[in-house]
């Protein structure tokens, strides 16, 4: 009898793999709306329940009385006292992904509250696996994730470029002639968004050169390609300066010797 119940169970635990199986197939479809979170911590919970059910009709087979396992009701209330807590906190965390939808598998998300960054490899109904920026796993509580700040840069719709080009104070009067051309540059480059703000302006004197700030937006947010984009405004506007005759202006401990030696005073 005891044969037939554990072959049954196992019966159990393969239609129950094999359904998962079916609707984890079905959410990786592009037009699939299930989510395949929800079908992760579902099928941990059915599995919990088998587990119940099972242990139940064993003892019921094996002919020991369910009472009997309750003189361990006092070493069991102290475990659960210790560690239900941090069970309970980290479930409803995984709860609150699933309604909050804050991130999904695939996202790249990083915190300023914590050390966190990384894509997101697994929601569990426990903890989180990152891949971390050094290809690190990062096992997080999901109750952390109750309490701290989540940025999720999978979900922007641009990237932000933000320049700060130093002038020296000799080109000041080139400054207008400059920050007209950077802008017009920026407005015809083709990886700039130009249905959002763009601006090249004088903004301060700094302690040693004028500062000018370059304010724009990206179309992509790939990260490759936004530093490719980035790199490739920076020099450009290197260019615009020196075709006015200006020069990109060196910090004041630096001073350039006529064989173009840096010295530190």
């Amino acid at each position: 009898m005891l044969s037939l119940f554990l072959l049954f169970s196992w019966f159990l635990f393969r239609l129950k793999f094999l359904i998962e199986k079916e609707f984890i197939e079905e959410s990786q479809k592009s037009c699939s709306t299930i989510d395949p979170v929800l079908i992760s911590i579902f099928s941990k919970i059915m599995t919990v329940i088998l587990l119940f059910f099972i242990a139940g009709i064993i003892f019921q087979i094996m002919g020991i009385p369910f009472e009997t396992l309750l003189i361990f009701r006092g070493a069991i209330s102290i475990a659960v006292g210790f560690g239900a807590q941090s069970l309970l906190s980290n479930f409803f965390g995984s709860l609150m992904i699933l309604v909050n939808r804050p991130f999904r598998v695939g996202d790249w998300i990083s915190s300023p509250d914590k050390k966190v960054e990384g894509i997101i490899e697994e929601i569990g109904w426990t903890s989180t696996r990152i891949r971390t920026l050094e290809r690190r796993p990062l096992y997080v509580p999901n109750s952390i994730f109750t309490h701290i700040v989540i940025m999720n840069s999978s979900l922007m719709y641009n990237r932000h470029i933000k320049q700060i080009v130093c002038i020296r104070y000799q080109d000041v009067d080139k400054i207008d002639k400059i920050t007209h051309d950077i802008e017009r540059m920026l407005r015809s480059h083709c990886g700039i968004d130009q249905d959002q703000s763009i601006m090249a302006d004088w903004i301060e004197f700094g302690s040693h050169a004028l500062h000018i700030e370059i304010y724009a937006f990206t179309k992509t947010t790939n990260r490759v390609l936004f530093r490719k984009i980035q790199q490739d405004i920076c020099i450009k506007v290197v260019r615009v300066v020196e075709n006015y005759g200006a020069k990109i202006a060196i910090p004041l401990h630096f001073v350039h010797t006529s064989h173009d030696h840096e010295v530190t005073p």
